[in-house]
């Protein structure tokens, strides 16, 4: 009878450190991790509060450009970015072009605000190879300015320019 209470206060005891370890590890992970306040994340930020101001709509990061025959869908990934790196998630849907032959890294200018950037390069990295329902990350590797960006992709499906603008938080 004496070891049945022994395993029982044994295996109370695990438990008991068990949870105490894992809460403890929750509350380290998330209080004591600072959230990096980039341009993409005052974006986000914006993006809320325009949100609250316009009652009964749903803002969102993603910025959508239709024209001719390939819809383009653009969303900044904030939990991607940082101050030296901004990426891009890009969604290129069609029934009639194939989608496999742009490089968007030699399609894609960005500026910050009235600047045009040349300090960095772009990495076009797809995540599907579909060629008509196309998913890839455009990272821009450079140094991101505190203030909006702009995103243009130029010449696809004979479209010259496609704008994509975010405002950062005022």
């Amino acid at each position: 009878m004496n070891i049945k209470k022994v395993l029982l206060m044994g295996g109370a005891i695990a438990i008991i450190l068990f949870f105490g370890w894992f809460y403890i590890g929750q509350l380290g992970s998330t209080e004591s991790a600072a959230k990096e306040k980039t341009t993409v994340n005052q974006i986000k930020d914006s993006e809320q509060v325009n949100a609250k101001a316009d009652e009964g709509t749903e803002s969102t990061l993603t910025r959508i450009d239709s024209q001719g025959a390939v819809g383009i869908e653009v969303t900044p990934l904030p939990e991607k970015s940082s101050s030296d790196e901004l990426v891009f998630e890009i969604v290129m849907n069609t029934h009639s072009v194939d989608l496999l032959q742009y490089q968007l890294n030699e399609l894609a200018e960005l500026s910050f605000g009235a600047t045009n950037t040349t300090a960095g390069e772009f990495e076009w990295e797809l995540s599907s190879k579909d060629s008509h329902h196309l998913v890839g990350y455009l990272k821009w590797m450079g140094p991101v300015m505190e203030d909006n960006v702009t995103l243009e992709i130029k010449n696809i499906d004979n479209i010259p320019s496609r704008v994509f603008e975010w405002e950062k938080l005022k």
